[in-house]
């Protein structure tokens, strides 16, 4: 399937609002982290989890007409 239909069903819904959740607060929980710690390794690596996981909460947003 290629394209996403007009219509979800409200299970799909809830996976949707599921994932949007996790990854929304993975990354804020990963940006307030990169403040608190101390080593460059580590603050690199939970800023690139935030990003990741920003992007994909802002493209599921984005799939469900949230933002364009």
């Amino acid at each position: 399937m290629n394209n996403v239909p007009e219509m979800i069903s409200t299970k799909d819904l809830s996976n949707f609002s599921d994932a949007l959740l996790w990854n929304y607060n993975v990354s804020k929980k990963a940006k307030a982290y990169t403040e608190l710690v101390v080593d460059d390794e580590i603050r690199k690596e939970l800023e690139k989890t935030y990003k990741i996981h920003k992007k994909l909460a802002e493209s599921l947003l984005k799939l469900l007409g949230g933002i364009k």
